[in-house]
């Protein structure tokens, strides 16, 4: 990752940080935690940019369907947001009750075929991820 994308990416984790501590939920249905600022969570952090000659549009309408068909339905999901930088750089940030919940997801997403759609619209050269644990 270059130095002017590690600049955006950590501001864009900032900003979209304190909104996951300050904000309302849009997470699954039934939950009453809003935000992660009065009790511990994890991030799931990844960026990436599309493969060559993958349409924007079409892989923003696919985020979206992984957020709503899979992301949202998978235990401990609070929220998740999806944020395109000017280079075209894709960020993901996902709110989780826990680690343990990140890597349940993670483990499930390996064998789900919408997320493997998903997985090959993105160059992997350039996939970084993170798992952080919030902890107050």
């Amino acid at each position: 990752m270059s130095k002017k994308n590690y600049k955006e990416y950590r501001a864009i984790a900032a900003l979209l940080f304190v909104g996951l501590l300050t904000g309302s939920n849009h997470g699954s249905a039934g939950s009453t935690n809003t935000g992660i600022s009065n009790s511990t969570g994890a991030i799931e952090m990844f960026s990436y940019k599309p493969l060559d000659g993958i349409d924007i549009e079409n892989l923003l309408a696919t985020d979206a369907r992984v957020k709503e068909e899979f992301v949202a339905k998978q235990p401990g999901y609070i929220n998740r947001y999806t944020t395109v930088s000017k280079d075209g750089t894709v960020f993901v940030f996902v709110h989780w009750d826990s680690m343990k919940s990140v890597r349940a997801s993670q483990a499930k997403a390996m064998e789900d075929p919408l997320m493997g759609e998903y997985m090959g619209m993105m160059n992997q050269d350039t996939l970084v991820f993170h798992n952080l644990t919030v902890k107050q």
